[in-house]
């Protein structure tokens, strides 16, 4: 019965250790190494871009720190007073409003320059007596 045994042993050995079994233990293998080199490169794409939107979190608070400041600016008669008077003009009672003109543009009359539209235009001003 022993020498049974150890035929037995040799034929399941000469099983387990033939071309075909071998050839699909290394196909599973290299299967595995896919899989795990898919998972690291998409691993290493992940952190990326982990790495850029924690930068446009970082942007964003500092933005919105400065939205909240110029909100609490707001929030004061000085910062209303101030943004009223920038956005819409706007005055208290007994103020008056300067406003500045330049002279260089005051000075000089719009006129039309180049093509048929300015030559008609310079025409009908001349024949009109402007």
């Amino acid at each position: 019965m022993a020498f049974n045994d150890f035929q037995e042993n040799k034929k399941i050995e000469r099983a387990v250790f033939s071309w075909p079994v071998i050839f699909i233990a290394g196909l599973l293998v290299i299967a595995a190494l896919w899989g795990i080199f898919r998972a690291l490169e998409k691993e290493l794409a992940l952190r990326g871009e982990i790495k850029t939107l924690e930068k446009k979190i970082a942007e964003a608070d500092s933005a919105k720190a400065v939205w909240e400041a110029k909100l609490e600016d707001l929030r004061t008669e000085a910062g209303l007073d101030r943004e009223a008077r920038g956005k819409f003009n706007l005055k208290k009672p007994g103020e008056e409003v300067v406003i500045f003109i330049n002279s260089a543009l005051e000075s000089k009359p719009l006129e039309l320059t180049g093509g048929w539209p300015a030559s008609l235009w310079s025409a009908m001003k001349s024949g009109l007596g402007f």
